[in-house]
């Protein structure tokens, strides 16, 4: 038997038992939002969760300046130091891969997420009357 649902949150460790991607990973650090899984037979067979992050955009820094390792190093510090202050362990940005902030955003803990940036939009719900 196939079903789709979303899963309890308090049963993401599931998501180990099933494998892929997050079977290795800290499920804390995920702020999810909802877990929708597909089982097959009572086994999760596919899972996308929803979570959010933080979209560090945009970065800004006047021209003359931008190669300047204090001026970019200081910004991203902060801005991590930022993070940590909110509570938020996750963030991510999208960085020209020909400009001088990625070796140092490399060197400064950013990982290169594979694949290209893509986006939904949910349908739009009608009002609810009350």
């Amino acid at each position: 038997m196939t079903r789709a649902f979303l899963l309890p949150l308090d049963q993401r460790a599931r998501l180990r038992e099933a494998g892929g991607p997050l079977a290795e990973a800290d499920l804390t650090q995920l702020d999810l939002e909802a877990l929708p899984v597909v089982e097959v037979d009572g086994s999760i067979v596919a899972y996308w969760p929803i979570f959010y992050a933080l979209h560090l955009e945009p970065l800004w820094i006047v021209e003359d300046q931008r190669a300047r390792r204090p001026v970019v190093k200081g910004l991203l510090d902060l801005m991590r130091e930022s993070l940590a202050l909110i509570g938020k362990p996750v963030a991510f940005a999208v960085i020209d891969p020909d400009t001088p902030i990625l070796a140092l955003a490399e060197r400064l803990g950013f990982d290169r997420v594979p694949g290209d940036l893509y986006y939904v939009t949910a349908p739009a719900v009608p009002p609810v009357e009350v």
